[in-house]
């Protein structure tokens, strides 16, 4: 029996604007993934308690003043420590999807303008950039008959993937396995479901796009997924 399924989802195209922070780089001893520099809590700058509690952590890192030699050699010890970068890997996860001038997105933009400021920088401004967004107003998925007629649970949807009429859009389902490609003949006029392969690249692929790759020691094996 061939269930009927209602997918929705609108669409809003409107100017947004997106921010990047931009600072005078003030720094005198913070390795932050990969830059070496630190100093005090930046007490000028605006945030106020925010900003402290995000130099809550500063005590942990490395505090030394960096040199002209320090441009061309590495300090161990002048490195954020793995954990406070494991914190901050952790807490951009936690934030979702930060698409472009959305408030997720202004919200992350802040907190690394108050962690710059806790490292030291002076000077940080924004720079607004107006452009044309993609946004849904709201999306589902819902089987319209059969025995198990209902509301489906959604992860979330494709950004920019289009636009239905507001009433949605009503059409027999049908599966097809990864071993069976789409086509006009097999799902036409239909809502399809399919399994989206895994995939994966070797590291390889991302060191063509490294601009530096520091491995004294060769433990990253370029072949390994």
């Amino acid at each position: 029996m061939s269930n009927q399924m209602s997918s929705g989802r609108s669409r809003a195209r409107s100017t947004a604007y997106a921010r990047g922070a931009l600072g005078a780089v003030l720094f005198s001893g913070l390795a932050l993934a990969g830059l070496a520099a630190l100093a005090g809590c930046g007490s000028g700058s605006s945030g106020g308690a925010k900003v402290q509690s995000l130099c809550a952590a500063q005590a942990g890192w490395p505090q030394g003043a960096l040199a002209a030699a320090d441009a061309t050699t590495v300090d161990p010890t002048q490195f954020i420590s793995a954990a406070q970068l494991n914190s901050w890997g952790t807490d951009l996860d936690s934030r979702g999807l930060r698409a472009t001038g959305t408030t997720a997105h202004e919200n992350f933009i802040d907190t690394l303008a108050q962690r710059l400021a806790c490292a030291g920088v002076t000077q940080i401004s924004f720079e607004p950039v107006p452009l044309v967004r993609w946004s849904v107003d709201s999306w589902s998925l819902a089987v319209a008959s059969g025995p198990s007629a209902g509301p489906v649970t959604t992860a979330a949807y494709i950004p920019y993937s289009g636009v239905t009429p507001p009433q949605g859009v009503t059409a027999p389902m049908i599966y097809l396995d990864s071993s069976t490609t789409p086509t006009i003949a097999n799902a036409a006029g239909k809502i399809v479901l399919f399994d989206v392969p895994q995939a994966s690249e070797p590291l390889a692929a991302f060191e063509l796009l490294a601009m530096d790759i520091y491995d004294p020691n060769n433990t990253v094996n370029p072949a390994a997924p």
